[in-house]
């Protein structure tokens, strides 16, 4: 029998690190770095502060450390901008934005706006009647539970504002003229967008630059072609807010918008030496706010005011008119033309769903009325008109590029309100120049209207 072992285990000691000469030093740096820290605290008034390491050794410097640089204000800014010839632009938003459009010539106050001499026929053509059937009580209600809360603009823009407005149809859209939404007007760099950022509309109807003789596009520029796009300059735009949104801004905003597509209309004016009785004081753009709930909607022209240099400018250039021109300030003034509230009742739905469509007719009448007169300016004739419209339809040119008249309710055909095309009726004031899309489509009825519950 063997007996158990009495041998004892001797548990093994823990090993130790063997210390040589590169630890010895080592060990010898650090209790000199700390003994030299200690030191530096002593004489140091300003205590050191260590982030996240304790191994941390003070380097002495002879060089006085300097303090940051307190961060400049806003205020500050702009001075440093403006001392260096350098300037910050404006937007569509800021608190300022209605005062640089005063100083650039573009009135917006009710206060100091003047009406336009056409302002009694351009309400009667936003007020006369349809041919279609006025929105029902299912569609105000419908309106109703779509525009109840919409807190960005493109809910409205996407929701509300097919309701009421009017869908191009395929042979407008053939001919060139389409909905544009949300471009930047690039290209504009004139006296009306000085100090402020780029004029970008919500949502615009205009012809491309292409459909324009391309002798008008080059002497043009800008006043025909506004952006990077192929589209011409238009004489409709809409400004979309929330329905909480801010409508002052909105009007400003037309304001802008207005005042850049006059512009562009008394560049083409000028360009065929039109007379300015038939363009100062004269409708040439309408422009809608719109949030859903409230709808404004403005028209833009031009007046000139004498200037400080008339005299001058009388003695030096020769001609009567161009002396005008030359000593005259032109300012561009917004006037509001009609105010609805869709929501307020079914009454009211409809006169908006009536206005709101013919605001689109007439934008899109005067666009085709100045692209068939830059045709015919360009082929040296005044019964020309743009390669698109039947020779059948042709009406003779008269000076006025954008005068209107009133007329009579089947002056305005919508070939749409019962999908049957309706013969158009031309006009008999002279002075509009008229076009008809192929086959006798009336240009005044542009769309396909279908029944809002189809939608």
């Amino acid at each position: 029998m063997k007996l158990p072992s009495t041998r004892i285990c001797k548990r093994r000691a823990p090993l130790r690190l063997q210390s040589d000469s590169h630890q010895n030093i080592s060990e010898t740096r650090r209790r000199s770095s700390r003994l030299q820290s200690r030191q530096q605290r002593a004489t140091d008034p300003q205590p050191s502060q260590l982030v996240g390491a304790s191994s941390y050794t003070r380097v002495s410097t002879s060089d006085p450390i300097e303090a940051l640089a307190p961060i400049p204000s806003t205020e500050e800014l702009q001075g440093n901008l403006k001392s260096t010839g350098q300037s910050t632009t404006t937007t569509t938003t800021d608190k300022d934005f209605g005062t640089k459009l005063q100083q650039n010539n573009i009135v917006y106050t009710a206060f100091n706006a003047r009406a336009p001499d056409d302002i009694e026929d351009v309400r009667e053509l936003l007020d006369r009647p349809r041919e279609s059937e006025p929105p029902e009580l299912l569609d105000y209600q419908r309106y109703l539970v779509v525009t109840e809360d919409y807190e960005n603009e493109l809910g409205v823009e996407i929701s509300a504002y097919p309701l009421l407005a009017k869908r191009t149809s395929r042979e407008v859209e053939i001919s060139g003229y389409f909905q544009r939404p949300n471009h930047a007007w690039l290209a504009v760099d004139n006296h009306l967008t000085t100090g402020l950022s780029d004029p970008q509309p919500d949502l615009v109807e205009s012809y491309r630059k292409t459909d324009y003789p391309p002798q008008a596009v080059e002497a043009l520029s800008a006043d025909l072609a506004p952006s990077s796009y192929n589209e011409a300059m238009p004489a409709y735009a809409v400004e979309f807010k929330s329905s909480n949104g801010d409508m002052k801004e909105a009007k400003l905003q037309c304001a802008f918008d207005g005042s850049i597509m006059t512009e562009g209309a008394r560049g083409a004016h000028t360009y065929m030496d039109k007379s300015d009785d038939d363009f100062y004081g004269k409708t040439q753009a309408l422009t809608v706010a719109f949030n859903g709930g409230l709808i404004e909607c403005y028209g833009h022209h031009a007046l000139q005011t004498p200037g400080p240099s008339q005299l001058a400018a009388d003695e030096a250039a020769p001609n009567e008119a161009a002396a005008g021109r030359a000593g005259d300030t032109v300012k561009y003034h917004p006037y509001l033309l009609d105010c609805d509230t869709p929501r307020a009742s079914l009454q009211n739905f409809q006169s908006a769903y009536k206005h709101m469509r013919n605001a689109q007719d007439i934008g899109y009448k005067w666009a085709t009325e100045r692209k068939d007169a830059l045709w015919a300016y360009t082929n040296g004739d005044n019964t020309q008109t743009s390669l698109d419209v039947a020779t059948s339809a042709q009406q003779p040119l008269n000076d006025s590029l954008v005068s209107i008249s009133s007329g009579t309710p089947n002056d305005y055909n919508d070939d749409y309100d019962d999908e049957v095309p309706i013969p158009a009726q031309q006009p008999t004031d002279s002075l509009i120049p008229v076009s008809s899309g192929p086959d006798g489509y009336n240009y005044d009825a542009y769309d396909d209207e279908v029944d809002l519950t189809d939608q």
